[in-house]
């Protein structure tokens, strides 16, 4: 139980610095879309390496 509050939490944190602080519903789909972004930006990276 605290465990699972943690790491909502931590999500919650994460998806706040990634939106730059915006209003918590806007913020999370903000951040959701700039942490698909940068995964799709480090798998292109990880391409080009091999």
């Amino acid at each position: 139980r605290a465990l699972l509050w943690r790491r909502s939490r931590a999500q919650r944190q994460r998806g706040a610095q990634a939106a730059g602080g915006f209003s918590e519903g806007e913020g999370r789909r903000e951040g959701l879309r700039r942490r698909r972004g940068r995964e799709q930006r480090r798998r292109r990276e990880e391409i080009g390496r091999w």
